[in-house]
């Protein structure tokens, strides 16, 4: 779930509504109040859902946010946090037309080494971890493309 905090009186909650489902980002649709509510299940349908305190929330674990990404092959790419949250997205969705979209060339002809190397040896990058900090990418690009020439 995302929470989204937004002022009404610059953003009317069906516009919200119509641009979450317009990016495809609106399994659900949380309303907080009954005119929220009304709106929500005339835009949504079934997937209103009426929560009436909205701070009864949790934040997923970043190993929830990040699942499909950790087990799959992209996860030794150098991404940006925006990136593992698209592609983690994309990987759940199926929708492997959008993940060339969200990567560099650079990232792509990476990912097809990787792939590849992975395809001739399953263990080749085992105890590779990429870095969660941004400002060790660099580096870790240096070890990752180590691996892959050997």
């Amino acid at each position: 779930m995302v929470v989204v905090k937004y002022d009404p009186k610059v953003l009317d909650y069906g516009k919200l509504v119509k641009s979450a489902q317009g990016f495809r980002c609106a399994s659900k649709v949380y309303a907080h109040t009954q005119e929220q509510f009304k709106v929500a299940k005339e835009l949504a349908g079934s997937q209103a859902v009426y929560a009436k305190d909205p701070d009864d929330y949790r934040l997923a674990s970043t190993s929830d946010q990040r699942y499909y990404l950790t087990h799959s092959y992209l996860k030794y790419l150098p991404l940006c946090e925006f990136q593992k949250t698209k592609i983690n997205s994309a990987i759940y969705r199926k929708e492997t037309e959008k993940l060339a979209k969200l990567l560099s060339p650079r990232q792509v002809a990476l990912a097809n080494r990787i792939s590849d190397k992975l395809d001739s040896n399953a263990s080749a990058l085992s105890g590779v971890v990429a870095p969660s900090d941004d400002s060790k990418l660099g580096a870790y690009v240096k070890t990752l493309n180590e691996k892959l020439s050997r």
